[in-house]
């Protein structure tokens, strides 16, 4: 007969329990939501000491049934199973059996995500042997069958230049990218979904234009030449022209050609003129960022305080060999060139062939764009300025007292008389008290003078005696006077 209940073995839905402190199911890997290729290794825990067997259940083939059963099954230890399934997301759990006929599942499902299909890439644009210019905004497409997202790298000419991009399910990612160099260059894209299957796009073609190089801009007679370096792969090259370059330019260019060079007929005679060149190929046009210019200064018979607003190409004065830097005038009007340094004074003579310094200046053979000069004349006349307009910032020192520093820009800008930063950023500080200017008409300086009240800036005011030194102008030279020495960062590009 049936012996008290105490003494029943329990059924297996009450003793089978968790291994350690998991929670009341009996599966134990994978976790739950994991994902898994194909082939998938399931582990489980069951407590009974007269176990039977465990059967691994799961709705891979559409409806959740039984599949693979382990028959030697050990009382609080773990029990493996091993069966291949279809993609998608699988429901899984397992039933255990003990010699008594009991059996219980866990007390809830678990699910895995089976993934082996890598992400498709679709590359949209710049399409196959496109002509870009420069930077250019790469977008490509990811889809993945189960996969949220995928991590995608770009590859340019074999390269990875850019990592981690996070790309979501079924969307478009883009990246700015600037090929280096001109010619043909590819791209593609890899990406790896959240079960680690990666793909690879095919290659993508494009040919990047780049900005004529090497531009040189020069006055014969009336008329201003410009040459530059053939590009490769170009069909023709614009040219945009501005008589002010603090106007900016039109969108439209002033001219086409064909050939690596330009002539402006008649423009050598005005003031100030400014170019820049692009180079095209079918629909593709990279414009060069640096313009090149001329800027035309007239001279008074005796001292002129000059600067350099362009970039120059030589800066060792002309001393014979015929590629030094010598000034070019309307006529035989120069005479000879100081420079400051601080203590006095240093001469160069030009006889109309070669610069020849003084007693005493034996180190003045060359030209610094960052100092102004006292350029002597024994006539009036026009002296014209060429070469490339300065955009990158340039450092200068400064020592404490006066400084024969240059304005060297084409940008004519208007000195500010109210608590605005004060054009001059030194450091430390509101260092430069006054700014000089030379008047060769009437032999004598204007001044401007900077306020500092309790630190802060308040402008530039001039002296009553010239109300308009309000602004500072190309190729003129200044002298700066400073309270100690300093350090001035100066910006060509300054607004």
């Amino acid at each position: 007969r049936e012996g008290p209940r105490s003494a029943r073995r329990p059924a297996l839905d009450e003793a089978l329990r968790p291994h350690g402190p998991r929670d009341a199911g009996l599966p134990v890997d994978p976790a739950d939501g994991a994902w898994h290729n194909t082939t998938a290794v399931f582990t489980i825990t069951a407590f009974d000491t007269n176990i039977k067997n465990c059967t691994l259940w799961h709705n891979a083939s559409g409806a959740f049934v039984s599949n693979v059963t382990n028959n030697t099954p050990s009382n609080n230890a773990n029990v493996t199973m091993s069966t291949s399934m279809t993609e998608g997301i699988v429901y899984w759990n397992a039933r255990c059996d003990d010699l008594y006929g009991n059996s219980a599942f866990a007390s809830a499902n678990r699910t895995i995500r089976v993934d082996i299909t890598p992400p498709n890439i679709v590359l949209i644009s710049p399409v196959n042997d496109s002509n870009i210019s420069l930077t250019t905004e790469l977008n490509w497409s990811v889809t993945d069958g189960l996969s949220p997202n995928a991590s995608c790298s770009v590859i340019v000419d074999d390269t990875i230049t850019m990592i981690d991009i996070v790309v979501q399910n079924s969307t478009t990612a883009s990246r700015n990218v600037t090929f280096e160099g001109g010619g043909v260059h590819t791209w593609n894209i890899n990406c790896t979904d959240a079960n680690g299957n990666t793909n690879q796009s095919i290659a993508s073609s494009v040919f990047n234009v780049i900005a004529p190089q090497n531009v040189n801009i020069s006055v014969v007679g009336d008329d201003i030449i410009i040459n530059w370096s053939t590009v490769s792969g170009s069909d023709e090259y614009s040219i945009y022209v501005s008589d002010d370059y603090n106007a900016g330019w039109d969108e439209v260019p002033n001219a086409t050609v064909s050939i690596s060079g330009y002539i402006d007929t008649g423009a050598g005679g005005g003031r100030e003129r400014y170019y820049k060149i692009s180079s095209i190929r079918s629909d593709a046009e990279t414009i060069r960022t640096q313009a090149v210019g001329k800027y035309r200064v007239p001279l008074t018979s005796g001292l002129n305080l000059v600067s350099f607003p362009f970039i120059t190409s030589a800066l060792v004065l002309e001393n014979g060999t015929g590629t030094g830097f010598r000034f070019s005038t309307d006529q035989l009007c120069v005479r000879a060139l100081w420079r400051y340094t601080g203590t006095g004074y240093q001469r160069t003579d030009w006889n109309g062939s070669v610069f020849t310094p003084g007693i005493g200046s034996s180190t003045f053979r060359n030209v610094s764009m960052n100092e102004s000069y006292w350029l002597e004349t024994n006539a009036t006349c026009n002296l014209t300025m060429l070469g490339n307009v300065p955009l990158q910032n340039n450092t200068r020192a400064m020592r404490s007292g006066r400084n024969l520093l240059s304005w060297s820009t084409v940008q004519n800008v208007t000195l500010p008389t109210d608590s605005q930063p004060p054009l001059f950023i030194t450091t430390p500080s509101n260092r430069i008290e006054t700014i000089n200017r030379y008047n060769p008409g009437a032999g004598t300086f204007e001044v401007t003078v900077h306020y500092v009240v309790d630190g802060t800036p308040w402008g530039w005011f001039p002296s009553v005696e010239n109300p308009d030194f309000i602004s500072m102008e190309p190729s003129r030279g200044y002298f700066f006077n400073t309270a100690g020495t300093a350090t001035w960062t100066f910006d060509p590009r300054t607004t």
